[in-house]
């Protein structure tokens, strides 16, 4: 993701390529994403806290670029701090719901899919949002 949003400067391109390469790499690691959800219970408080850390950091990271979208003035729906958990959770329904999404999951149509759907609920005009 990080590599996505390298040189770009406008905040609502940041925002919409990290959500691309974010929703990219759920698609393409979805065996880890599913083991880390499924096993993270599992292990020691320590590492749970560790493991939660970086979640909490990569929310925030999300929510730095949906507020940095919003002062750019994409009307984003919704606060801010829910906006940035839909953005990083959702994505990761592909791999959790593999069982009933397996069509959508599988393939770059059901990615594109599911980033118009994210850049729509955050207020990108539709003609980006099926740019996408």
């Amino acid at each position: 993701m990080e590599r996505a949003i390298a040189g770009l400067t406008d905040p609502q391109a940041r925002l919409g390529a990290a959500i691309r390469a974010f929703v990219r790499a759920m698609r393409e690691r979805d065996a880890d994403i599913r083991l880390i959800h499924q096993e993270t219970h599992a292990l020691g408080r320590e590492s749970r806290r560790a493991v939660l850390a970086q979640t909490d950091a990569f929310i925030r990271l999300f929510a730095d670029l949906v507020e940095a979208a919003r002062r750019d003035g994409l009307p984003i729906n919704g606060a801010l701090r829910l906006a940035a958990d839909i953005v990083t959770f959702l994505p990761a329904m592909l791999s959790l719901r593999r069982w009933r999404l397996r069509a959508i999951a599988d393939g770059p149509d059901g990615e594109a899919e599911l980033v118009a759907f994210l850049l729509r609920g955050l207020g990108y005009p539709e003609e980006t949002a099926h740019g996408a």
